[in-house]
């Protein structure tokens, strides 16, 4: 556990928790918020003259180490405090190579369902005096609270002091100083994301009774290696980007916050080009309406067109579309040159083979021919006189129906038989047509 550690303190936060002004090998340091194991960090150390600041790579490497194999930090960049007196590679190291682990947090994993792991940044908070907001923070939403109360803890917050062991290894290039972190149980309020955490010695007695090498001193470690539980203890959920060495900068530290029900009623924020396109002139907005409403007329003409072609397409199939089923006095009315002449003549030729009737008393049959069918006389005329007139007219021809055996039989009124069946009536033979019958299908087949 512990594998990683935010150690993004500057100089004077460091010499500021180390209570010193001496820093040896200060310029190996460099702040990181993403420190794995082989990168140099400030330790406090006792020495000689008292305590001072060293830089040295975390992950121990024995000195014990031959001097051309190659260092592996991750080997022991973490020792389990309860048996660090019985292990060769520490027990040598707990009477008189102490030190304190300066970070910023430390971050652990969570193993997820899905199998991934989930990073979590831990850290001290501050006490509440240093971030208390001020009272005009009433008006803002709850969100924007919680985001300034994290960078004000941030801001404030105290570097983590952690126990550790150094040691010093010759190595090709010279002396190279390492450290490793004890480690202990987890406390109750960490032990749902871990079951270990790092020995933090949270007061000044705790971190100089861990630098003291007395004999007396040596005999109450135990204490020092207690699991922290305080309320100041503080975590929150990073990107998990984090699980490559690699990454940097502060978003290794920035919370990822998860949707909530109040974020689901607030209105989405709109995109670049929406944003861009609400911000332009008003001139560009009435252009960009014309164009569009162009496009459109422009399609709704191409439709229609489309549908004008279709209903003529469907018009000269003989027998189908809207053309064959319309007979209006329009249509009838539009047929001219040889092709009423030859209605005309054949009109004439079944006139003649009729039967001819007395003419009765009254106005003559020029006469009768001359009055239009929907202009009724005042005085009634006879049977034969309407017959003559509908036959003359062609609105009367249309008002025929095949069958009907002619207005003078269909009446049975005073016909020269009285029975109804008139002078004119008989029984049409298949494909004969009634006096009259116009053939609507030949004037659109030569259009």
């Amino acid at each position: 556990m512990c594998g990683r550690t935010r150690v993004s303190l500057a100089p004077e936060q460091v010499l500021r928790a180390a209570g010193t002004a001496r820093w040896v090998n200060r310029e190996a340091y460099q702040p990181s918020y993403n420190v794995s194991p082989g990168s140099p960090t400030p330790v406090v150390v006792a020495g000689a003259d008292g305590l001072q600041v060293q830089t040295m790579r975390w992950g121990l490497v024995p000195s014990f180490t031959k001097k051309d194999e190659r260092p592996d930090f991750w080997r022991m960049f973490n020792a389990r405090s309860e048996s660090v007196a019985e292990k060769p590679a520490f027990r040598r190291l707990v009477p008189s190579r102490r030190c304190l682990v300066l970070v910023d947090a430390f971050y652990e994993w969570q193993k997820q369902k899905d199998g991934t792991k989930q990073p979590y940044h831990i850290y001290l908070a501050p006490p509440k005096s240093e971030t208390a907001g001020s009272s005009g923070a009433t008006s803002q939403g709850q969100e924007q609270q919680q985001e300034q109360q994290q960078h004000r803890e941030q801001a404030a917050e105290e570097p983590m002091v952690f126990a550790g062991l150094w040691d010093v290894w010759d190595g090709p290039e010279g002396p190279m100083h390492t450290y490793t972190i004890l480690t202990t149980d987890s406390s109750k309020r960490l032990e749902w994301l871990h079951d270990r955490m790092p020995v933090i010695l949270r007061t000044q007695e705790a971190q100089q009774a861990w630098l003291s090498t007395g004999d007396k001193a040596a005999a109450g470690l135990q204490k020092l290696f207690t699991p922290y539980n305080g309320e100041d203890l503080r975590w929150y959920p990073v990107t998990q980007q984090m699980n490559k060495p690699a990454f940097q900068g502060p978003d290794c530290c920035k919370e990822m916050k998860k949707p909530s029900i109040q974020s689901f009623f607030q209105p989405r924020r709109t995109s670049g080009s929406k944003a861009a396109a609400e911000k332009a002139s008003p001139a560009a907005a009435a252009a960009a309406a014309a164009a569009a409403a162009a496009g459109g007329a422009a399609a709704a003409g191409e439709a229609s067109g489309a549908v004008i072609v279709k209903q003529e397409q469907e018009e000269t199939l003989p027998g189908s579309g809207p053309a064959a089923a319309v007979k209006s006095e329009a249509a009838e009315g539009v047929a001219a040159g040889p092709i009423k002449q030859e209605q005309q003549q054949e009109q004439q030729q079944e006139q003649q083979q009729q039967p001819q009737a007395a003419e009765p008393a009254g106005p003559s049959a020029a006469a009768a021919e001359a009055v239009n069918a929907d202009e009724r006389p005042a005085a009634k005329p006879s049977p034969q006189q309407q017959a003559a007139a509908a036959e003359a007219s062609p609105v009367g021809q249309k008002r025929k129906q095949p069958g009907s055996g002619g207005s003078a039989g269909g009446t049975g009124g005073s016909g020269s038989k009285g029975k109804g069946s008139g002078s004119a009536a008989k029984k049409l033979k298949p494909g004969e047509k009634l006096p009259g019958q116009k053939d609507v299908r030949q004037f659109f087949l030569k259009q």
